[in-house]
């Protein structure tokens, strides 16, 4: 696999594992960071010259990027945070035992402390994290988008949410991917939820991730 469709693939911060992965060894990341390609983050990750600064702050923080962070990187529609939301690892929760650095969130996770496998968490990770994070409406808008992108289906989205209270899981019931808007999503979610119905508009053409 090509080295920087790796990197470009990890949002510039990536793992030694990875690249071992595809055959880049101790002796060849150490000639990488001489040359300045890569610099070393902490232990076990490197970065790219120009990695996104998100999943830069997240792993230094000791974690990865999730939650709406990395739905909002990935592309998809999220709420407006100031804060960046992060999934700690092993590593993290004890780095992290005096707090986190100015503008990194915590936020929780079916994944735990698992050892992750990139710098961002994939969507369905994500997902779980943001299940307890956001607001009843927020979160059908988000799961409209994630399947309005057509990379996950509604089986996969329900089996990352199978784990959480019944309210979140009922929360599917309002869930239509045709929507084309979080505001559309969000204005569904709650008149459905005031038992009122609301019909489509097709106005709006894209989804609009929030930055």
């Amino acid at each position: 696999m090509n080295l920087d469709f790796v990197i470009a693939n990890s949002f510039g911060v990536v793992r030694t594992a990875q690249l071992n992965r595809c055959g880049v060894d101790r002796d060849e990341i150490g000639r990488l960071v001489a040359m300045n390609r890569l610099r070393r983050v902490r232990h076990g990750w490197l970065a790219s010259d120009s990695p996104a600064p998100a999943a830069l702050a997240a792993v230094k923080g000791g974690g990865v990027l999730s939650c709406v962070s990395a739905l909002a990187l990935r592309g998809y529609w999220t709420p407006r945070v100031t804060d960046t939301h992060v999934r700690l690892t092993d590593f993290g929760r004890r780095s992290a035992a005096g707090g986190l650095a100015t503008g990194l969130r915590r936020c929780g996770s079916r994944a735990g402390s698992k050892r992750p496998a990139s710098s961002v968490d994939p969507t369905l990770i994500a997902l779980s994290a943001a299940a307890g994070c956001v607001s009843d409406e927020e979160l059908v808008a988000i799961i409209d988008s994630i399947l309005h992108a057509k990379r996950v289906s509604e089986e996969d989205v329900r089996a990352a949410l199978a784990g959480h209270p019944a309210k979140v899981r009922r929360l599917l019931d309002r869930v239509d991917g045709r929507a084309e808007s979080g505001s559309e999503s969000i204005a569904r979610a709650w008149w459905r939820g005031s038992g009122s119905r609301c019909g489509h508009r097709y106005e709006s053409p894209v989804w609009a991730a929030s930055t």
